[in-house]
């Protein structure tokens, strides 16, 4: 949905005011690119406030990457807070605004100390609970407010547990500090959660809890996942990597082994939810290869990824594009064909078909049963064999010689 150049209807309709604005609160979209700004005050603002990154920034203590990322217009900021509403505006823009400055005014404020306080924190997912209860951006926040590095700020629990609502901030932190409690988090898992409340507990236990604790209860969590049905698991498998990365650097890492024994042991969901939090340059593709075994569910996410495993390595999943020497060809075809068997179409390769030389026998399989593999393998394979004939192919003055005929 594109929203450029037409910021002026977006204000003056609400259904579309709403719409851009509840894709906002979902914390899964990243407003305004252009590094020019919109061209509209308002817009900007919201643009940037509401910009997950920025916290990041503020709980990591990155000021470089602070003031070198998305959150472009402090000036613009500025000055939307010392503007005064505009009660023409309609009135949905008028109370949203007023709920603007509340939340630009601690984003900008260079004297809070978000990595070691939840004190700002505490202020403005309140804020945001006040007008937008149940938005996906606040509840972000409150697990990423969680990690400030203090001995100081112990949280609090009480009644209302994993509801959301105010005090949530003390209450995941009081829960973040458990993170060697097994006892703890076992009874807390165990309890009769509907779903926002079974979100946040485990979402918060896996983020937080260690290795060992991980161990005594994967089993626990698996049976928890399958009790809350289909449609909570995909709710916290396309969740949960993001929350991890948004934690901060607070976030202790795995082994992949671990993880791999999680697996192993019939936490197949648990195993997939965790790999966010193995240790880098750990053999993070030994768990995608045998969680592609399993029938796991994930949208084809295992299989995709398994498929990245056999052609890269684990260097694909860090970012690089370096082709492995040795690709076990059989279990990508296998891996192909069960992804086309779920109706998965998307995108395998990294870079997009870049620098991959499928080997002649196995690009022959991939053009002879096309209709049953990935398109995007299928013109790897074209292009792989296109090259092998075009290497093979004499120059025109060669065969000229050869035969003894003039070629111009």
């Amino acid at each position: 949905m594109s929203f450029y150049g037409r910021f002026g209807d977006i204000l003056n309709r609400e259904i579309l005011f709403n719409a851009y604005f509840d894709m906002c609160m979902s914390a899964s979209y990243g407003g305004i690119r252009d590094k020019k700004g919109s061209g509209n005050l308002y817009f900007d603002v919201i643009s940037d406030i509401f910009d997950i990154r920025l916290y990041y920034y503020r709980i990591s203590g990155d000021k470089d990457g602070f003031m070198l990322g998305r959150f472009r217009f402090p000036e613009s900021v500025s000055s939307f807070i010392s503007d005064s509403v505009d009660t023409s505006s309609p009135e949905y823009v008028v109370r949203t605004k007023g709920f603007l400055k509340s939340c630009a005014s601690l984003s900008v404020d260079q004297n809070l100390d978000w990595q070691h306080s939840l004190s700002p924190w505490r202020e403005l997912v309140d804020i945001g609970l006040s007008h937008y209860p149940n938005a996906s951006f606040f509840k972000h926040l409150a697990l990423m407010s969680s990690g400030v590095r203090s001995t100081k700020e112990k949280g609090f629990w009480g009644r209302k547990g994993w509801r959301f609502d105010e005090g949530i901030v003390d209450r995941l932190r009081y829960a973040r500090l458990k993170s060697s409690a097994s006892k703890w988090w076992a009874e807390e898992i165990s309890k009769e959660l509907d779903t926002e409340e079974a979100y946040l507990c485990l979402v918060t236990c896996l983020i937080w809890s260690s290795g060992r604790v991980l161990s005594e209860i994967h089993k626990l969590i698996e049976e928890k996942i399958d009790s809350m049905g289909p449609s909570f698991w995909h709710l916290i498998r396309t969740k949960m990597h993001r929350a991890i990365h948004n934690a901060g650097p607070a976030v202790s890492k795995l082994l992949a082994k671990d993880v791999l024994n999680f697996a192993k042991s019939g936490s197949h969901k648990v195993s997939f939810l965790l790999v966010g939090r193995i240790r880098r340059g750990s053999s993070v593709d030994s768990v995608y290869k045998y969680l592609s075994t399993t029938g796991l569910d994930c949208g084809g996410s295992v299989l995709r990824l398994a498929i990245r495993c056999e052609l890269y390595g684990a260097s694909d999943l860090q970012g690089l594009s370096t082709v492995s020497k040795n690709p076990n060809w059989d279990n990508v075809l296998l891996l192909s064909k069960r992804l086309v068997d779920i109706g998965f179409y998307g995108r395998v390769l990294f870079p997009v078909g870049g620098g991959l030389k499928i080997p002649d026998p196995i690009a022959t399989i991939l053009l002879r049963d096309s209709g049953e593999h990935l398109p995007e393998l299928v013109e790897a394979a074209e292009r792989s064999l296109s090259l092998v004939i075009a290497s093979k192919a004499k120059l025109v003055a060669e065969v000229a010689d050869e035969d003894n005929w003039s070629w111009f």
